[in-house]
């Protein structure tokens, strides 16, 4: 949601091209397909990227790239927790704002909070209604607690 209102069209990159579908059914499911302009992937594993973190930042940022030049890509994401650690650097490089998922998820319930917002009860997320609580031990044979045979 960051990403679409400081740019028309962003594109993920993230590590593996295993986690696509994920990826792009998490776009429909936000209503956000419509904004994004790709998914690139690196080829890395997360363990790959944490073991040589120079060749992470080479295959990321050349696939940034590409999503600017080829996709016309506004803002990156980053779509692996594992990847936070090059934001701000190819933020610097690419001259874009680039993203991290946790960190950006973060920000926005501070703001929610700070701004003394909470979630709706009217319907969908309304508390239960209450219900009289009777003791498990009530519906054992007497002796008996629990289902463990003790």
């Amino acid at each position: 949601y960051m990403a679409s209102i400081v740019a028309p069209k962003f594109s993920i990159i993230s590590d593996l091209p295993r986690f696509n579908g994920i990826l792009e059914e998490m776009l429909y499911s936000y209503g956000m397909e419509g904004h994004c302009a790709s998914i690139r992937t690196t080829g890395l594993t997360v363990l790959e990227a944490d073991e040589d973190p120079e060749r992470t930042l080479h295959e990321l940022a050349g696939q940034c790239r590409l999503a600017v030049k080829e996709d016309v890509a506004e803002a990156l994401l980053l779509g692996c927790a594992g990847l936070v650690m090059f934001t701000e650097e190819l933020e610097k490089e690419l001259k874009l704002p680039v993203f991290d998922g946790v960190i950006a998820a973060v920000k926005m319930l501070e703001g929610l909070i700070s701004l003394g917002k909470r979630t709706s009860k009217i319907c969908t997320y309304a508390r239960p209604n209450s219900k009289e609580y009777v003791r498990q031990a009530d519906f054992l044979p007497a002796g008996r607690i629990g289902g463990c045979g003790g």
